[in-house]
Formats: structure tokens, sequence, C-alpha cells
């Protein structure tokens, strides 16, 4: 999950577990099973077809929640046939929500629940009759809010199983790119939407060449192009009519993170000695003619070059900076050697494994 609401206490993904662990006892008794269903971090949506079996859903969830410790309290609806049914129950007396905005009063015949965490939680009942055209700008974002919700609870099984699993960067030689997994009940008609932002920044900003995607991975090298910065990355996965919560990436330093590939190695045999010419990756975001000090920018590597000639370890070297070519001299004749090269980042204190073996016959 995703949202966070700061400065709520307790934690509403802490009140999100402890929900779901005490959930476990009742896994045969159905409002239980339509709480489960339908938690979504601070949230309960649901829905019920009239007023009894509102009545019946709302009451059963009390007690459900109080047999956990915790109390459900300042519960609202603008049905007054239901209002008046509470005050026959252990709900009693509704009262007006201290937040997030108006109850939305519009659209659709049937009953929508909505449960927010604020210290004590309380439960929001709301009832909809056919759409007003005398409408606020608070019943707009409550109704943004409502419509939300709903398409995350009529995903497959309630439970926003199309969400996407696993949201990860890889990067390589400064190539970064998101990844994901499909949840296990992904469809061949799912897609997929990314969003990306700057640590610190308040706006998500969608990218543009993955929107509507229907792979798993999404190419950020461009947008995180500033291998200095942090950044955050989101996928939300689609259906006709369904949309998934954001899953949200770990944050993402590409300096930090980055790892670099070995340089390709090509040997030429000389009376003087081997020749070996590296040749070092090159990245997307570095200038193409001169990689390798662009690289330089943001890390300071160092080559070493290991030779081995009849099966035995006989030398090592190393090629820092730009160096791209060095001459192995005072090697016996005809006798076959391998290179193998591996990279060092001297500011994070990395040391690749050994590249694959590369050999030649000397002169």
């Amino acid at each position: 999950m995703t949202r966070v609401v700061f400065g709520v206490s307790p934690s509403p993904f802490l009140l999100a577990a402890t929900v779901r662990r005490h959930l476990k006892q009742y896994e045969e008794q159905h409002t239980a099973q339509l709480i489960k269903e339908s938690l979504y971090v601070d949230d309960f949506v649901a829905s019920v077809c009239d007023v009894d079996k509102a009545v019946s859903v709302t009451t059963a969830a009390k007690d459900i929640m109080a047999a956990a410790g915790m109390d459900l309290c300042k519960w609202m609806t603008n049905s007054a046939a239901l209002k008046e049914r509470w005050k026959e129950t252990p709900i009693g007396i509704t009262e007006e929500p201290e937040a997030h905005g108006t109850v939305l009063k519009t659209v659709v015949n049937l009953s929508q629940s909505r449960l927010w965490w604020k210290g004590p939680a309380f439960l929001t009942l709301c009832e909809h009759e056919e759409e007003s055209d005398d409408r606020s700008a608070e019943d707009d974002a409550a109704e943004d809010q409502l419509k939300c919700s709903k398409d995350f609870k009529s995903s497959p099984d309630g439970q926003g199983e199309i969400s996407p699993q696993d949201v990860k960067f890889h990067s390589v030689d400064y190539r970064n790119v998101l990844h994901w997994k499909p949840n296990a009940l992904f469809s061949s008609e799912q897609k997929y939407f990314v969003q990306y932002k700057i640590y610190g920044d308040k706006h998500w900003i969608n990218v543009t060449h993955c929107q509507g995607i229907r792979q798993y991975l999404c190419d950020l090298s461009e947008e995180t192009a500033d291998a200095r910065e942090y950044y955050y990355a989101r996928v939300q996965a689609a259906l006709p009519g369904v949309r998934s919560s954001w899953v949200l990436s770990s944050r993402f330093n590409p300096h930090w993170q980055t790892s670099l590939s070995l340089p390709k190695l090509k040997l030429e045999a000389t009376e003087q000695g081997i020749v070996v010419q590296l040749r070092a990756p090159s990245s997307p975001n570095m200038r193409k003619k001169d990689s390798c000090v662009s690289i330089r920018k943001w890390q300071r590597l160092i080559y070493r070059i290991y030779v081995t000639c009849d099966d035995i370890v006989q030398e090592e070297h190393s090629m820092e900076g730009c160096v791209t070519e060095l001459l192995i001299a005072d090697l016996r004749p005809r006798t076959p050697c391998c290179f193998q090269a591996e990279v060092q980042t001297q500011r994070l204190g990395r040391t690749s494994a050994k590249g694959k073996k590369s050999c030649i016959t000397t002169v």
C-alpha cells in the first residue's frame, strides 16, 4: 500500500496489520470476511443492498473490532432510516465526520462503507441516491475519493489482486530500469501506468512512454539522469473499468545503486608483448564518443587486469582514469596467455567479480 497519512496516531499501517491479524479468528464469518476483503490501509470499502443488511453488517463489524480493543465511533449516514435504526443498536447516535470533507450524496443506489482511522476510527456509511446538479467542491472531492475506493474494491477478488508486485529498480551502467511482476490474477488485457518523482517533490510525473503498457518494465534512464538525486517510482495496473492502487518502489539513487559491467578486452600479440585494449561500458546518459570521461563524472574506476600464462597467474596490472591501452611485455614466447578484468569503484569500495577469460598466444 502506498498511502500514509502523516500526523495520524496510531499509524494506519499498524492498525491495518492489527486488524488483519485479529480477523484470522473469524475466517467463517461473513462480516469478518467482508472487512478482510475491503481493508485498504486506512479505508474499508464495502457494499450492501438495503438498510436491514447495513444494520446487520455495521453492528457485527463494531462487535468484531471491539473484540480487538478498537472502538468504532462517529458513524454517519445520509439515510434517515438507517440513522434511526442505528439508535436502537450499540452504535447509538450518529455524528458528523471531522475530516475528509463532505459525504457524497449522489450516484448509485447502494450503500458504500468507508472507514478512516483517526485516533478512534469512524465508519462512514453512505447511501447514494439519484445524481443531483447541486454539487459543491467538497462533494466533487468526496466523489473522487469514493470512486478511487470503488475501483480498488472492484478488482477481481476485491483485494486489489491486479496490483503489480515486487516493484524495484535495476541499474547497470546508469541504465535505470523499473521492473515489476504481475499478480497471480493478471489478465492479457491488463495494462500498466508508471509515474516517478524526485525525493522531496510533492507531485508525481507521468512517464510518457510507459502509460498503458503491457510489458513489466519501464526504462527511466532519462528521467533519472542526474545520478546525485534520489528517486521514487510507482506502478498502477488497470483492466477495463478497474484500477489497482499504486505500488511504490524503494528509494533509488543511481550513483550508489548502479552496477558497472566489465570492460571488453581486445588483445593483440606483437613482438614487444601483448597489447590489451580496454573498452569501458557506455551509459545511456553519457556522451557516446567519450563514455569513459562521462562515467568518471560520477565514479572513479580502477580496472585490474590479471594475466595467466600456462594456467599460472603471473601478473596483475591496474588501469585508472581514461587509460584504454596497456602493453604487457616480457612474456615467454609462443606461450598461451589469458587475461581477465575486474572493476573497482573507489568511492563506494565495491569490486566486481572477474570477467570471462580472453586468451592469445605470444609471438
